[in-house]
């Protein structure tokens, strides 16, 4: 979940969630294919977007908004090629902050999540 006011923020969450989707499709193509890996294509980028301690939207308050962005995985993806994404993409982009999405489950299903509340 983050603020709508913090410049950037969604834009690199987006672009990290993506990166490490792409990667673990990818990875038949780098080495092995993970354990029950099948092709698929990448879900699409899902969200949640709310204001806490206000009832309903206000639009005037854009600073208040948090959100939590999230792509499904496929069930093939475990801790161990979740992990192996993680590291790739770090080591890829000389950027450690790929470290920051959380796996998390949704209705059973692996989705990398950014996350940040507004307190």
């Amino acid at each position: 979940m983050t603020r709508m006011s913090r410049g950037g923020e969604y834009l690199r969450a987006v672009e990290i969630l993506y990166a490490l989707s792409y990667t673990i499709k990818m990875a038949p193509k780098s080495g092995p294919a993970p354990e029950g890996y099948f092709e698929y294509v990448v879900p699409p980028l899902e969200g949640q977007w709310w204001q806490e301690g206000i009832h309903g939207v206000d639009y005037t308050r854009k600073d208040k908004f948090c959100w939590t962005a999230m792509i499904r995985q496929p069930e093939f993806v475990d801790s161990q090629v979740y992990a192996a994404a993680v590291e790739t993409v770090a080591r890829k982009t000389a950027d450690r902050c790929c470290q920051s999405p959380a796996r998390n489950l949704y209705g059973g299903a692996v989705c990398p999540v950014y996350a940040y509340r507004q307190l």
